[in-house]
């Protein structure tokens, strides 16, 4: 018989299949979409570059500090532009021969400022006696920064700043010589004529350049954009006397006589206010911090002390998402607001805190 051959172990040969190269279309649709997530990256990143470009302060000032924002300060409902004038910025010697403040109500838009006094002495907010004219002056001399000056006029006024513009009297001069006049600053909307509009982007440009400040280029181009749907009826011009600086009340009566705080009056809340200083305890901060929250249109509760310790200014709130709550955040540069449900009942807390819907405790002038 025919021996029989066992097909086991023997691999069969697979027949050699020839590589297909890629064909034309293929190679075309490759290099399209190489092509087209190259650019749609680009684009990202320019665009990641514009709005960084938009919203980076104007200028990189040496007068920067912590505590005013430099990341823009439009957006809020009402705002406060400090705008001090100098001889020289070039001089650490300089005296400021404008101190104003700009408050823009965007809602219902309108504009009101206010010049103070230059020669009447008061606390800065390291309790050193001085002005408003010297105190450029000594923030150079004694190498502060912005932050001195916001905090100081915060003490003394009990209104926060947002923001700052710092330039001399050639910086101004220059200006009014590109505007072939006064600045109108009765009718701002007057720098938007016709005449003007091919000037925009040159003095712009010679803002940036020019000033100190921490507005941002967006900034810019929203307060330009708020100035042209204003006219000469949606200002005041308030002159603050020197009774302005030597009682607070003829003051804080100038500042609410012309405001609307219109978002945050509607919610209706009323504050309670306690001075959490210790150590040495300072007399008057509750009182400080009450001026604070009327400036922002909120009513006060009360005044009263703590009792718990406290390291630094706290907001309790049982509604943490309140336009009241937020505001009052911003002006004590306070990161994080506190729930009413946090807080350990053991502990030796004002038992008012519990009742009250916005606790504000206030532990020294500097925030």
């Amino acid at each position: 018989m025919p021996t029989k051959v066992s097909n086991i172990g023997i691999k069969k040969r697979t027949p050699y299949k020839r590589r297909k190269l890629p064909g034309k279309k293929s190679v075309v649709k490759t290099i399209f979409l190489s092509g087209l997530t190259i650019i749609v990256a680009s684009l990202f990143l320019a665009f990641i570059s514009i709005y960084k470009f938009i919203n980076a302060p104007f200028s990189s000032a040496h007068l920067q500090g912590d505590i005013i924002k430099t990341d823009g300060v439009w957006g809020k409902d009402d705002l406060n532009l400090m705008v001090i004038r100098l001889d020289d910025k070039y001089s650490s010697s300089s005296n400021i021969n404008s101190f104003s403040l700009i408050n823009f109500d965007i809602i219902n838009r309108r504009y009101n400022i206010y010049t103070f006094p230059l020669q009447e002495e008061f606390l800065y907010v390291n309790d050193t006696k001085g002005t408003l004219g010297g105190i450029y002056k000594y923030v150079k001399t004694e190498n502060k920064n912005i932050d001195f000056i916001v905090e100081s006029f915060f003490r003394q006024f009990a209104v926060k700043p947002d923001g700052y513009i710092v330039l001399d009297n050639n910086d101004y001069k220059y200006f009014e010589d590109k505007l072939g006049g006064d600045i109108p600053f009765r009718d701002l909307s007057a720098i938007l004529r016709v005449k003007n509009t091919f000037m925009i982007p040159g003095m712009i440009s010679a803002f940036r350049d020019k000033v100190e400040t921490n507005l941002t280029l967006s900034d810019m181009l929203s307060a330009l954009q708020f100035f042209k749907n204003t006219s000469e009826t949606s200002t005041s011009i308030n002159e603050i006397s020197k009774y302005g600086i030597l009682d607070h009340d003829v003051w804080d009566q100038v500042w609410n006589d012309t405001l609307s705080y219109e978002s945050i009056k509607k919610e209706h809340m009323k504050v309670l206010i306690l001075n959490g200083s210790k150590d040495p305890k300072i007399p008057g901060l509750a009182s400080w911090g009450a001026r604070v929250v009327r400036n922002v249109g909120i009513s006060v509760l009360d005044t009263e002390n703590s009792f718990e310790d406290f390291t630094s200014t706290a907001i309790i709130a049982s509604n943490k998402d309140l336009n009241s709550v937020k505001e009052l955040a911003t002006a004590f540069n306070v990161p994080y607001v506190i729930g009413v449900e946090e807080l350990d009942k053991s502990k030796n807390y004002n038992p008012q805190i519990f009742r009250a819907e916005i606790t504000l405790v206030v532990v020294n002038y500097s925030q």
